[in-house]
């Protein structure tokens, strides 16, 4: 079964769970991008670029609100387009020190609202997911109640 029709299983899967989320979790070059693509195209989902997620109303507030304020922000900004499932790229934003945001938290309060399928750049190992950002920091979350796609 390709990645693509797996990631349709796995959204119908967790369409009636309080959290809608799939992750396809690869290294660089794995091909999550391209998955993204693909669906966007085949199933008319909304590929959107997390970049247009970090708006000035997000970046102008002090880092402990701004953590607080994040879900809200971005959900008004997901509230514009027209679609149920949205297909987030680039995540590696979200882990920005600067921007103080805890990104797989703020992920599951979006999908609470939305079906979302997010390219998770990293690994999943017993049950965690890894991101290793540039300075070669690595964080480390609990993948509970979480589909996962590994490529």
């Amino acid at each position: 079964m390709s990645a693509a029709l797996r990631v349709v299983e796995c959204l119908r899967e967790v369409e009636h769970m309080p959290n809608k989320l799939v992750l396809i979790v690869g290294k660089a070059g794995a091909g999550k991008s391209k998955i993204l693509r693909e669906l966007a195209d085949v199933k008319g989902c909304r590929y959107l670029d997390c970049k247009f997620l970090i708006t000035d109303d997000l970046i102008d507030l002090v880092p402990k609100v701004r953590q607080q304020q994040a879900p809200g922000i971005m959900d008004e900004v997901l509230s514009g387009f027209s679609a149920e499932t949205f297909l987030l790229d680039r995540i590696e934003l979200f882990f920005r020190p600067v921007l103080c945001l805890e990104p797989l938290n703020l992920l599951k309060q979006l999908s609470r609202k939305y079906s979302l399928v997010v390219a998770w750049p990293g690994k999943y190992e017993d049950g965690k997911l890894i991101f290793q950002d540039w300075k070669l920091d690595s964080h480390t979350y609990d993948a509970k109640g979480i589909r996962i796609i590994e490529l």
